[in-house]
């Protein structure tokens, strides 16, 4: 996947290379492609939605079941990680199992509780994500881009823009809604677009123009910014974020979301290759770096992973792999909030520090 052969440094925007970095920001076009060629981008109520959701659904758990399972290897198999958060070795698989285990075996009313909890962290954690990712292009580039003030208006444009894009969808995509979380998405829709129409509209232009605000604020900062290697890197991964909004707005929550996590589940085994090739590189030989710092290897695991999953259809259905699902999805937020911190320097600098670099990572 990466070649050191060609020598000469130059200046670099790319986090790695062009190849790399675009399967970052759009390796999940051709999901999304294949998604419009079935019933999942039509009629909810149709008769062939369902079957096609399911098959849509297995590929985009396929590829999620393999991506949550890897920030186990990168926290438990790195020394460093384990001495920076011992207590989270234990203390956060405790909690979890005594929050998860009893609402999702013995208390069914409580499993809504924690489904609408894991949903908004997932939704959080994976807009995180993009950030985190867009932000390793602003460092990298410097010239103001790096400054804390720079990261809070990337995050600030990106939720008010995720905001606007949820009230669009509220307000005009109910044909849309589907699932466990139909029953919420139908109360909003019903309160803000029927019942009270004015509030409804009032909270869309609201979010319209607080959006408008923070994209205006973000391109003046933009403007008066001098990086030191070129933009266009940074701003295709800020476009494929801008396109996979519009996935929401265009074909509403299910084929949204589907989408969104499987662009999420990607762009983070190529990020978690990319560190972990750089750490190599820099002489580091935790166990976690030498097994996803290689292409084979990673390769290998990711297949197992995926062979995992696909053996254990025949539970999926079961309450207990419901429980097992919310809690390594709820393990897997955790953790990755713990070891992606950009200000952290052992994190920054295998990313970001070779602003001047060789072809390719």
């Amino acid at each position: 996947m990466v070649s050191d052969a060609q020598a000469g440094p130059r200046a670099c925007a790319w986090l790695a290379n062009a190849r790399l970095d675009l399967a970052m920001a759009f390796g999940w076009v051709p999901f999304y492609a294949w998604l419009r060629t079935t019933s999942v981008v039509g009629d909810v109520g149709d008769a062939a939605f369902l079957p096609a959701l399911k098959l849509a659904a297995v590929v985009a758990l396929s590829v999620n079941f393999v991506h949550r399972h890897f920030v186990y290897f990168l926290f438990f198999g790195d020394e460093k990680q384990r001495a920076l958060y011992p207590r989270a070795l234990w203390l956060a698989p405790l909690l979890v199992i005594v929050l998860v285990v009893p609402t999702g075996l013995w208390w069914p009313a409580g499993s809504g509780v924690v489904f609408g909890t894991l949903f908004a962290w997932n939704i959080w954690h994976t807009l995180l994500q993009r950030h985190g990712i867009a932000r390793a292009y602003a460092v990298k580039g410097g010239g103001g881009l790096e400054e804390r003030a720079h990261s809070r208006r990337d995050l600030h444009m990106l939720l008010a823009l995720a905001a606007c894009t949820a009230a669009v969808v509220i307000m005009f995509r109910q044909n849309t809604f589907y699932g466990r979380a139909q029953h919420a998405f139908d109360i909003f829709h019903v309160m803000v677009a029927r019942e009270y129409p004015a509030i409804g509209w009032t909270l869309l232009l609201g979010a319209a123009v607080v959006a408008a605000a923070t994209v205006l604020a973000w391109i003046r900062a933009e403007a008066q910014a001098s990086p030191r290697v070129g933009r266009a890197p940074r701003l295709l991964f800020w476009a494929s974020s801008l396109c996979l909004l519009g996935v929401f707005v265009v074909h509403g929550v299910v084929v949204g979301y589907l989408v969104f996590g499987f662009a999420h589940a990607v762009e983070y085994v190529l990020f978690v290759y990319l560190y972990s090739h750089r750490r190599i590189g820099r002489g580091e030989t935790a166990p976690s770096v030498r097994l996803f710092g290689r292409a084979i290897p990673l390769v290998i695991v990711s297949a197992i992973l995926l062979a995992v999953f696909v053996a254990s259809h025949q539970v999926w259905t079961l309450p207990l792999f419901g429980v097992y699902y919310s809690a390594t999805s709820a393990l897997h937020f955790f953790y990755d909030g713990l070891i992606w911190k950009m200000r952290r320097p052992e994190v920054r600098a295998p990313i970001v520090a070779w602003a001047f670099t060789r072809h390719g990572v």
